[in-house]
């Protein structure tokens, strides 16, 4: 994180980024200190990137179930059609399972065509395999082979990209000659210098653009590189902005809501963990939630009643830090749980207003645990990418502009502070997120 400056007529900001006591103790803000921004440092979740727009490519599934819409014949070999993605798994050879758990072998394909046959070899499956549902699916599992037969055809796994991309965040503070006259004294190293509430202030809120930006934005379509760009400023420059993590759970997360709107109850959880389940999700997930939700989950929690399931320590273990975060965390179902109240998701002036966004009444969440990659490593399922390289560094870069800066320009009598991140929102395991929203 880059180094602000610092002389006798001006401490910056940037400084006490990486010291929060200092910050918390200097500044008098409006409960927005823990922000989502935060939260990702504090978890060493930010990792930069060389580029505007990052990539992401995920493996393809290796088991799929499949849909019949066909069944031609009868006794115990039959002919299914089945839909093109599903055909595509699968060559002769292959073992596939009924709706009603009776095993047939693919003797053949053709098409979309598969001709199967009982594993018995003499009972007919014409009825237990049906163009309707519930009998109209089935799934490969394994595979069986002849006596001296030769090699089965190849099979091929293919990645899916995905891609998001930083978004160039901005702030400004300018204070005059007899502005700056009105100051604030604190303590910095050791040291007395003069610094600006207004300018403080100005990086705060800053900092809970970013946060807001990295938990709200939609990803904008033409992006930088493009010749014609989806967004353009006043003076014709591109703009681009990032999927927050409310659009990266919404649209390859999971989605789970409430069976009363007025409580969380114990059948809540187990339709979490079931869908959890049917990802193969990991065993650790942070829940971010606003006041309404929060107090769903707190009466949920107080109604548990047992010391093994609920945690009085209110600290969870996140990628190998033991964070002391106000978290409360419980276990269940073979899961542990930590849920962390964000006050940006009450804000007055953003999301809890009168016809606001339901936003405020959602739960968000987000597992904890890296994600291991093919090749033996692992990355953060939430993180933050930063734009970084040849000498710049896009997590926060500060620039002082006016006669009055340390080293001054321009020939107005004024102190002009300037903020700026290139940062954008990834989510590996945004196919292990879950949106719980409450009816």
């Amino acid at each position: 994180m880059p180094v602000g400056n610092v002389s006798k007529s001006y401490i910056s900001s940037i400084n006490f980024l990486d010291q929060r006591e200092i910050l918390r103790q200097v500044l008098n803000i409006t409960r927005e200190e823990t922000s989502f921004i935060d939260l990702m440092e504090m978890f060493g979740a930010m990792t930069p990137t060389g580029q505007p727009e990052y990539h992401l490519f995920v493996n393809e599934e290796q088991f799929i179930a499949g849909t019949v819409s066909v069944v031609t014949g009868t006794g115990p070999q039959v002919t299914i059609t089945v839909d093109a993605t599903f055909a595509a798994s699968v060559q002769p050879g292959k073992v596939i399972m009924l709706a009603g758990g009776v095993n047939c072998l693919i003797i053949s394909k053709t098409n979309n065509d598969l001709v199967i046959r009982n594993v018995d070899g003499t009972t007919a499956i014409q009825t237990l395999v049906t163009a309707v549902s519930p009998l109209n699916r089935v799934t490969a599992f394994t595979t069986a082979f002849g006596e001296a037969s030769g090699s089965p055809l190849g099979e091929r796994w293919g990645q899916t990209k995905f891609a998001n991309q930083v978004q160039k965040f901005k702030a400004a503070y300018q204070i005059t000659d007899i502005q700056k006259a009105s100051k604030v004294e604190t303590t910095f190293d050791g040291k007395e210098y003069i610094m600006y509430k207004g300018q403080h202030e100005s990086l705060m809120k800053f900092r809970n653009e970013i946060a807001f930006g990295l938990f709200f934005s939609r990803k904008s379509a033409a992006n930088f590189a493009s010749a014609s760009p989806s967004l353009t400023d006043a003076a014709g420059n591109p703009v681009q902005t990032t999927s927050g993590l409310h659009e990266q759970i919404d649209s390859f997360g999971l989605d789970d809501t409430l069976a009363s709107a007025s409580a969380v109850a114990l059948s809540d959880m187990k339709d979490v963990d079931t869908l959890l389940n049917l990802n193969r999700s990991p065993e650790k997930y942070l829940i971010y939630v606003g006041g309404s939700m929060n107090q769903k989950y707190d009466d949920f929690l107080n109604n548990l009643g047992t010391s093994a399931t609920l945690s009085t320590s209110a600290r969870f273990d996140i990628t190998g830090r033991d964070l002391d975060l106000g978290i409360d965390s419980w276990k269940i179902y073979g899961r542990q749980f930590g849920k962390k109240r964000l006050a940006m998701l009450d804000h007055k002036g953003v999301t809890n207003f009168t016809n606001s966004t339901p936003f405020k009444d959602y739960a968000y969440f987000t597992p904890v645990d890296e994600i291991k990659t093919i090749d033996g490593s692992s990355v953060p399922m939430v993180r933050v990418r930063y734009l970084e390289g040849d000498g710049f560094n896009g997590a926060y870069l500060e620039t002082l502009h006016g006669r009055l800066a340390p080293n001054p320009d321009g020939e107005e009598d004024v102190l002009k502070v300037v903020y700026s991140a290139v940062m954008g929102l990834e989510c590996p395991g945004a196919w292990h997120t879950l949106l719980q929203k409450h009816q």
